[in-house]
């Protein structure tokens, strides 16, 4: 029998993890854009989700940035229907 989609959801969810990204409010007097926007915007022009935009930045990172991790086979799994039982 299949899920109704509220069970669905929330078993999706229980399958991921957060983390919050932090910076400034926008605040025009002091000069500090909508950094939110600036991020949404660039995601929107390359075809993908904010999240995936930042995703693929971390992964991009960790793969070529010899001062960090460096690990060039590093890969982000982005759907679970590859890793479902």
């Amino acid at each position: 029998m299949a899920k109704d989609n509220k069970d669905s959801v929330k078993d999706y969810h229980q399958k991921l993890k957060e983390m919050k990204v932090r910076f400034p409010k926008e605040d025009v007097e002091n000069g500090i854009p909508d950094y939110s926007s600036t991020i949404k915007s660039q995601a929107k022009m390359l075809g993908k989700s904010a999240n995936e935009y930042i995703l693929d930045l971390i992964q991009n990172d960790i793969k070529s940035n010899p001062d960090g991790l460096h690990q060039e086979d590093f890969e982000f799994i982005k759907g679970f229907r590859s890793i479902e039982k």
